[in-house]
């Protein structure tokens, strides 16, 4: 896989959220699209709405350790632009019952579409959890139904007087870049149990 071919994907906004975890920087993506061209005005609008919908669900899931530093809005057609949303950051997490888990403790949460195989499904990995959300090596099943119930607003959300779409992105098939990426909309959330690690959000380790 060519890591250097850039795949247009038409009308899909990519929105990446900079978190800081104990001062090493995590990230997690996702991407909407709407019918219309994405201005630098409404990606901003989309911004905010992250924000909001952030504060509101994820952040009282996450340690005190935890903060949304950083809001980035990118255009994904051909010759897309970007923007970056900082305003009402940082977002510090409110979960306040036991200790912190070093960065690399995760779970995965999925998102699957109308339509099988790997370029319909998509997925991002917690920020921020406790000792008391976990049991062994599973995440608690109500931390893990807190996160869907979270993720799922996300399939309705608004954005001023804009009405994105959650979708999935799809710029390769078959290890072969595709000419145009291929956007799919998001149906289902569901979520594992199993802990997982991400050794990149060790310190120094990068996002």
């Amino acid at each position: 896989m060519n890591a250097m071919v850039t795949v247009p994907v038409d009308s899909v906004a990519e929105v990446e959220l900079i978190i800081s975890l104990y001062g090493q920087r995590c990230e997690n993506t996702l991407y909407f699209r709407q019918s219309g061209a994405w201005t630098a005005e409404n990606m901003d609008l989309l911004a905010a709405s992250m924000v909001a919908w952030y504060t509101a669900n994820i952040a009282p899931l996450q340690n005190n350790n935890t903060s949304l530093v950083l809001v980035r809005v990118t255009d994904l057609s051909a010759d897309g632009q970007g923007i970056e949303y900082a305003e009402g950051l940082p977002v510090n997490g409110t979960y306040a019952v036991g200790d912190g888990m070093p960065n690399n403790v995760t779970a995965a949460i999925k998102f699957s579409t109308a339509l099988r195989g790997r370029s319909y499904r998509g997925r991002n990995y917690v920020v921020g959890l406790t000792s008391a959300q976990i049991s062994a090596n599973t995440l608690l099943s109500t931390t893990a139904v807190a996160y869907q119930a979270a993720y799922s607003l996300l399939m309705s959300l608004e954005s001023g007087t804009l009405d994105p779409d959650w979708v999935v992105v799809s710029r390769y098939h078959d290890k072969a870049a595709r000419t145009a990426g291929v956007a799919t909309t998001i149906t289902h959330v569901s979520m594992n149990l199993d802990l997982d690690s991400q050794r990149r959000r060790l310190n120094g380790r990068g996002a």
